[in-house]
C-alpha cells in the first residue's frame, strides 16, 4: 500500500492535469485573433498535442523504470508549465505550435505514469477517484479561462494562472521525491520476495481471444476520446462565432460538457 500523503499529491496532480485539457477551445476565438491564425488552425494544435502526448505515454514505462515515478511526474509537470507559459506569451501561431510540444509531452507522461503508479500501489477504487479529480480540473479550466477573458480581457492571464498551478505541482512533486523512492523500493522488495518459485504456467488458450478483445477495446476508446476532445475543442467556437454567444456563456457550456464527460469516465 502506498503512502497516503502521496495519494493526496496524486489527486491534486490530476486536478491540475485536467485544468488545461479543456481550455484551448474556450480561449481559441480570442487566442487565434491575437496570433493571426484561422479558426481551423485549432485542429492542428490539437493534432500536435495528441501526437506528443501519445509518444510520451508510450515511452513513459521505460522512462519511469529508469528515473522513478516521482522524477518523471515532476519533470512532466514542469514541461506542462512551460507549454502553458508559451501559450500565454506566443506572438504568432508558429510559437503556439512550439509551445504545444512540451505541453503535449508533459501531459502524456504524467497521465500514464500516475495511472500506472496508482494501479500498482493502491486499491482499485482510487482509480475512479483519480479520474474524478481530473474531472474537477477539466470543469474548472474553462471557468478560469472564460473569467480571465471576460473580467481581465485576456486569455493570456488565464494561461498564466494555469501555468502557475502546474509549476506549483512540479514543486510539490520535488518536495515528495523521498516518499516516492521509499514506496517504489518497498514495492520492488515485495515483488522480489514473491518471485522465484520456479513454477511454470501452461499456455492459456484464452490468450488470443483476450488480445482480440483488448484491441477492440483500445480502438473503441480511441474513437470515444476523439469524439470527446473534438466537442471540447469546438464547442466555444461554435457558440461564439456561429451563435453570437459571449465568452462567459461558452465557457460555462464547455465546463458543463466536461463535467458530464468526466462523470461518465469516473463512473
Amino acid at each position: 500500500m502506498g503512502s497516503p500523503l502521496i495519494l493526496i499529491v496524486v489527486y491534486l496532480a490530476f486536478i491540475s492535469l485536467g485544468l488545461p485539457d479543456s481550455t484551448l477551445g474556450v480561449a481559441w476565438p480570442t487566442f487565434r485573433l491575437a496570433v493571426g491564425a484561422p479558426l481551423e488552425a485549432a485542429g492542428l494544435v490539437a493534432v500536435v498535442l495528441t501526437a506528443c502526448s501519445a509518444a510520451s505515454s508510450l515511452a513513459s514505462g521505460h522512462v519511469t523504470r529508469r528515473f522513478g515515478t516521482g522524477r518523471v511526474v515532476a519533470a512532466s509537470c514542469a514541461l506542462t508549465a512551460i507549454g502553458l507559459a508559451g501559450y500565454s506569451a506566443a506572438p504568432s501561431f508558429a510559437w503556439v505550435i512550439v509551445a504545444a510540444v512540451p505541453l503535449g509531452f508533459g501531459q502524456g507522461a504524467v497521465d500514464s505514469s500516475l495511472n500506472a503508479y496508482v494501479a500498482a500501489h493502491y486499491a482499485s477504487r482510487h482509480m475512479n477517484w483519480l479520474h474524478a479529480c481530473w474531472g474537477v480540473g477539466a470543469t474548472l479550466g474553462p471557468v478560469i479561462m472564460s473569467r480571465a477573458i471576460v473580467d481581465a480581457g485576456s486569455y493570456r492571464i488565464g494561461y498564466r494562472i494555469l501555468g502557475s498551478a502546474q509549476g506549483a505541482m512540479a514543486f510539490g512533486f520535488i518536495l515528495t521525491l523521498g516518499l516516492w523512492r521509499r514506496d517504489e523500493a518497498r514495492a520492488r522488495g515485495t515483488a522480489a520476495s514473491g518471485a522465484g518459485d520456479g513454477s511454470a504456467s501452461a499456455p492459456d488458450p484464452m490468450t488470443g481471444r483476450l488480445r482480440t478483445a483488448a484491441a477492440i477495446q483500445i480502438a473503441s476508446y480511441a474513437m470515444y476520446t476523439a469524439c470527446e476532445s473534438s466537442v471540447g475543442v469546438w464547442t466555444a467556437s461554435l457558440l461564439i462565432e456561429a451563435r453570437g454567444a459571449g465568452s462567459g456563456f461558452a465557457g460555462a457550456m464547455t465546463a458543463l460538457y466536461c463535467t458530464s464527460a468526466a462523470s461518465w469516465r469516473a463512473g
